[in-house]
């Protein structure tokens, strides 16, 4: 898979994502409409971005404990001292995980999963 195909997958799955928080986040929640509404243009302006951004700060440093879904681990990190975008967006997942059933959780775990590996697989540094 080429590059391209694999940042065009990559957005539509963080897309997937964003819609899949969205529907478990509080309807009149402005600040995450806001967040997607910047993605929406970022994504216009930058798309390459979102694979970048996702791969340094996501991928990288917590690679082996999103493929062993260590949930104990994600719900107690705190990500205050990641980068800001990183940190709302994380901290949003973080107040959905823990107010969704056991089938929505394995949902959110498989979009984080293939995102992961998408940028992995775009950057071809960490075995998939």
């Amino acid at each position: 898979m080429d590059k391209k195909t694999i940042n065009s997958s990559f957005l539509d799955k963080y897309f997937s994502y964003l819609t899949f928080l969205q529907s478990h986040i509080d309807k009149n929640d402005s600040d995450f409409k806001l967040f997607i509404k910047k993605n929406n243009n970022m994504k216009k302006v930058n798309p390459k971005m979102f694979i970048k951004t996702w791969y340094q700060y996501i991928t990288i440093p917590y690679h082996t404990y999103i493929i062993n879904k260590d949930e104990d681990y994600f719900i107690n990190k705190d990500y205050e001292c990641d980068s800001s975008q990183i940190a709302y967006i994380t901290n949003k997942c973080k107040c959905v995980y823990n107010k969704l059933s056991d089938e929505h959780k394995q949902q959110l775990w498989a979009h984080i999963i293939n995102l992961s590996k998408l940028s992995t697989l775009y950057f071809q540094k960490i075995p998939i």
